[in-house]
């Protein structure tokens, strides 16, 4: 759906964006020289661009909106196929069963479960190192250098 019309030119180059679907890679972006080129005002450009991008977020927008919506009703079919096998497994108490339709059985499954995380010897255990990055930032502004890292300037761009 498009809130607003742009330039049909226009909006074929922006979409000759090219995303690798596993990695979400951008592969191929849109041909800048192309837009540039094209006949128009420069504020009319900009316009129809900024337009593209607010029908874009309202598409991203909607999407988002469905795919909560599916996985709300994923949600419940979850916890409705959860209950039921609840009432078989009572059902049943653990005997199996079958018809020429379905099939309950049973298996035996092993497990490790820790007791105390504290006592498990150290060739056991996985350390997770990662940075500090509040800490960091707290300690380059109280005027300390830390070997490794550095605050980073960005501008941002906001659209409505």
């Amino acid at each position: 759906m498009k809130l607003y019309e742009i330039n049909d030119a226009l909006e074929a180059a922006l979409n000759q964006v090219i995303v690798d679907n596993e990695t979400g890679e951008i592969i191929s972006a849109p041909d800048m020289e192309k837009i540039a080129e094209l006949q128009m005002q420069k504020e009319e450009k900009i316009e129809n661009v900024v337009l593209y991008v607010k029908n874009a977020e309202s598409d991203a927008a909607q999407i988002a909106e469905e795919i909560k919506r599916l996985q709300d009703r994923k949600r419940i079919l979850e916890n409705r196929i959860e209950s039921a096998r609840g009432w078989v497994q009572q059902a049943l108490e653990g005997e199996k069963f079958q018809t020429p339709k379905c099939q309950v059985t049973y298996r035996t499954t092993k497990s490790v479960a820790i007791d105390d995380m504290s006592a498990i010897p150290a060739e056991y255990l996985r350390v997770k190192t990662d940075a500090d990055k509040a800490l960091i930032r707290k300690a380059i502004a109280a005027g300390e250098t830390v070997s490794g890292a550095h605050i980073e300037t960005a501008t941002s761009m906001s659209i409505k």
